[in-house]
């Protein structure tokens, strides 16, 4: 996958963080949708954003198409309402500071 959207608190026992810091190591970025704005930030080291719930599906589809543009190297428009970008590297790309 190019990007896998990550919710924290996942059902059962599982846990978002977890998950993102795997596909991470696996050189897939993540994108955390989740209402725990504070865990997201504290965890930014394993996504490259956030998009905080509640959210309209239109600017998760916005958010997508810029992290992906922004991921290729290919110029972008302003990010979408809520998108919160992580600074750093996103596994080996380059930095995608909003």
């Amino acid at each position: 996958p190019n990007l896998a959207l990550v919710n924290i608190q996942l059902a059962g026992r599982d846990d978002g963080i977890a998950l993102a810091e795997e596909l991470k190591a696996m050189g897939v970025p993540s994108l955390f949708i989740s209402g725990q704005v504070s865990r997201a930030r504290s965890a930014q080291t394993f996504a490259i954003g956030s998009m905080p719930k509640p959210y309209r599906t239109t600017e998760v589809v916005r958010a997508v198409d810029y992290l992906l543009r922004r991921l290729r190297g290919e110029p972008t428009t302003a990010p979408p309402d809520g998108l919160e970008v992580f600074s750093g590297e996103a596994d080996g790309a380059a930095p995608i500071a909003a």
